[in-house]
């Protein structure tokens, strides 16, 4: 089984050049719109812009300024994600059983089609999600999920307008040392939200079975 190669290929996203390793692993995290107030995302967006141009000031060799970007965006990843697993904050659609299910369904029907699938934790505001064998753009898959899903939701909670947030957090997945991590990291989330004692219990959650092994 291939899970890790360096070769890439480029697509774009929003006319700017995006590189997508082939044969890449990704963990994906996709939250709903307004899940957190916009002027938070804004904070957060703007600390983590003004770290990020404080680095290249330093004036780091390419190699030592690709390795502290990465870690500042998990930093800061990590500081988004906890505010998300923050039941006061924001829309929590995907607390609905039936919007669950849409969800579910959907990523289930995708996996042997688009790609194959790791393993996810649905919460009530956003999704963790690990795939690898992309039979197309990250970006595609994407948009076609969250359009289907989006559309399906909005019927079972009568209401209009975006379901899901338009940007979403995607990390190349580079050896089996980061998959283990973020496949724990995955699993692991209610319980780091304090909603079950062991991931196990968690009815949203789904590993494949040859990556149980690396479970937490």
């Amino acid at each position: 089984m291939v899970l890790f190669k360096e070769m890439a290929k480029e697509f774009y996203r929003r006319n700017l050049p995006h590189w997508q390793p082939e044969n890449a692993v990704f963990f994906v995290t996709i939250s709903l719109d307004g899940s957190l107030p916009k002027y938070i995302l804004g904070e957060l967006k703007a600390e983590r812009d003004y770290e990020i141009k404080k680095l290249k000031e330093k004036g780091l060799s390419e190699a030592e300024a690709k390795i502290s970007i990465n870690n500042l965006q998990a930093f800061y990843f990590g500081k988004y994600d906890d505010l998300l697993d923050n039941p006061q904050n924001g829309i929590r659609h995907l607390a609905t059983p039936e919007v669950i299910k849409v969800v579910t369904d959907s990523l289930h029907y995708l996996d042997g089609k688009d790609y194959k699938m790791v393993c996810y934790t649905i919460m009530s505001n956003h999704i963790h999600l690990i795939i690898y064998k992309l039979q197309k753009p990250l970006h595609k898959i994407l948009m076609s999920f969250k359009g289907f899903t989006g559309k399906g939701a909005n019927k079972i909670i009568t209401e209009q307008g975006s379901f899901w947030q338009r940007e979403y957090y995607d990390r190349v997945i580079r050896d089996r040392k980061e998959l283990t991590e973020k496949i724990r990291y995955t699993l692991f989330n209610p319980v780091k939200a304090k909603l079950v004692d062991d991931w196990r219990k968690w009815k949203y959650s789904w590993v494949r079975e040859e990556f149980e092994k690396y479970a937490p």
